[in-house]
């Protein structure tokens, strides 16, 4: 069923809505790397280290640019991340094969607003997001360029320019460019290699667009048309990731902790869509299909030199595809006559009230056990629905109307509960503000008072982070929490720490710094001494967190 044009507008539409939900509603960043790249943004400063992460910098640069303040300006860029996301999961599931409507969409997006990334990086501009969304508009224009062959060699000119820009948002995007084999596929599985200087043309074009591109943004932000492109900034990207043979966080197995488990009811459908079409694909749209367990096999590997253990974000760019085909099995004539219509939606119906009073029963079950909701779906009610879904998909053929309702409920059954709960903890209970909200305590305490010129100077006590988890014991990380929150632009020559009670009172009182944050401890620490606690208040106006937790030294 091809798109229409209404389909589109209102796709449009949709995620324009989608868009401005997401950010009025979304979270704030607290992770450390996230607020090195806001800070990067902000001041336009050259870090080699991170030089594969300047697309995302630039993206959300402008956004940060055209909003009031930088928290603002983030949340607009996660939600157009987001939603433009959904948007794009929405239509390739609508197009994917001939047979694919707008059910297929609906439910991909669907899968895709119960993944728990939504509530767990609720505003967070992670690197991962925006490498997700290339990847995303790469496959996009993969599969376009499949559907309309006369245009390919446009889609491979755009397909060059997203492959250098994915590279530069994160390295691990490279594994898109999987796809290109797909141009040099027969629709039977056999290469045809007569193609390949038909491709290489274009695909140039493309690729020199998006260095050139980069090229002006790097020269007109930075002062250096090269940096991106220059083997030094390789050279110490390279150099960063090399962590010597540690583990910070012991391996573990990706598909039980993850795969399996936060991603279980898509995980699972993906993979039976693949395999109950492979027959019906063809070799370059199976390519679609391969590319998530290259993924996994890639994120597994990967803990090796990543000494941390599972990282889930490192597989975001994967997402979108699993929330795309995981609907793909399901397929069915829809009724032709108004009596079957009726039928179709009285069963619809009926599927649905059954869903919602197996969700009551199952609250009403679970105040009387000793374990909590969630722990009651994974342990019983899950496997029974996921078994029905699973039986029905290897027994029943082809689905006719009537018998697809099985997969519909069970799907429903199963969503049900991701998606209020991603509701309740991104619309209600926005954990990330409130852990945002402690980060940046002693700039809220303190707002006007902590106001920095080029030449002033902050001691911030370590004891803050590791005592409260507020700021960091980090100068650096302070560094760009500071301009985050006042839209400044101080630098690590600002900001000092003393990481013991004598490097502190030297730092007060030798270095003589502007301000200083200490905690309530650290201020007994120097009431102890009465003669440090005189030299203090000679150079010190004091200031107590009416708490009892910060304390703010103000020079006199």
């Amino acid at each position: 069923m091809k798109i229409s044009r209404l389909e589109k507008i209102i796709l449009v539409v949709m995620v324009i809505a989608i868009w401005a939900v997401l950010a009025i509603y979304a979270g704030a960043p607290v992770f450390s790397d996230e607020f090195m790249y806001i800070d990067i943004g902000l001041r336009n400063y050259k870090e080699p280290s991170y030089g594969n992460r300047y697309f995302h910098i630039y993206l959300e640069k402008l956004f940060m640019n055209l909003a009031p303040t930088p928290l603002i300006g983030v949340r607009i860029f996660w939600g157009f991340v987001i939603a433009l996301t959904i948007g794009l999961v929405y239509y390739n599931a609508r197009n994917f094969l001939r047979g694919s409507n707008p059910l297929h969409g609906l439910l991909a997006a669907a899968f895709f607003l119960s993944f728990p990334m939504l509530v767990d990086y609720s505003g967070e501009p992670a690197v991962d997001l925006t490498a997700m969304l290339m990847v995303t508009l790469y496959l996009t224009a993969y599969l376009y360029g499949l559907r309309q062959p006369e245009k390919r060699n446009y889609t491979l000119i755009a397909m060059g320019m997203l492959a250098f820009l994915a590279f530069k948002t994160k390295e691990t995007t490279v594994f898109v460019n999987l796809f290109l084999a797909g141009y040099l596929l027969e629709e039977s599985g056999r290469w045809n290699w007569r193609r390949l200087l038909d491709l290489l043309k274009p695909l140039m074009i493309g690729l020199g667009a998006g260095i050139l591109i980069f090229m002006l943004l790097d020269g007109f932000i930075l002062g250096d048309p090269f940096f991106a492109i220059h083997p030094s900034t390789f050279g110490a990207i390279f150099t960063h990731y090399d962590f010597g043979r540690v583990f910070y966080e012991d391996p573990d197995n990706w598909y039980r902790q993850y795969f399996l488990d936060d991603l279980l009811l898509p995980f699972m459908l993906y993979l039976v869509s693949c395999l109950r079409l492979k027959d019906e694909l063809d070799a370059p749209r199976k390519l679609a299909c391969v590319y998530p367990l290259l993924m996994a096999a890639f994120v597994t590997i990967n803990m090796v030199k990543i000494p941390w253990g599972i990282i889930e974000r490192f597989y975001f760019p994967a997402l979108p595809m699993v929330a795309m085909l995981a609907p793909q099995f399901l397929r069915f004539e829809w009724p032709k006559e108004r009596r079957a219509w009726l039928g179709f939606g009285l069963l619809l119906a009926a599927a649905g009230a059954l869903v919602f009073t197996l969700r009551a029963a199952m609250l009403a079950y679970a105040a009387t056990m000793s374990f909590d909701f969630s722990r009651l779906l994974d342990s019983l009610y899950y496997p029974v629905i996921l078994s029905i879904l699973l039986a029905s998909a290897i027994w029943i053929k082809k689905f006719h109307w009537a018998s697809a309702v099985i997969p519909l409920f069970c799907i429903a059954a199963m969503l049900v509960s991701p998606l209020m709960h991603n509701y309740k903890y991104f619309v209600r209970y926005q954990k990330l503000n409130d852990r945002y909200a402690t980060i940046m305590y002693p700039f809220r305490t303190f707002p006007e008072d902590l106001t920095l010129g080029a030449d002033d100077r902050l001691y911030v006590s370590p004891r803050l982070d590791r005592e409260y988890g507020m700021l960091s014991d980090d100068p650096n990380d302070v560094v760009a929490m500071y301009n985050f929150y006042y839209d400044a632009r101080i630098s690590a020559d600002n900001v000092f720490m003393g990481f013991t009670p004598e490097s502190m009172f030297q730092q007060l009182t030798i270095k003589k710094q502007t301000m200083a944050l200490l905690t309530q401890a650290d201020w007994e620490l120097l009431q102890a001494d009465p003669a440090q606690l005189a030299a203090v208040k000679e150079l010190y106006k004091v200031k107590l967190d009416l708490q009892r937790r910060v304390v703010l030294l103000v020079r006199k």
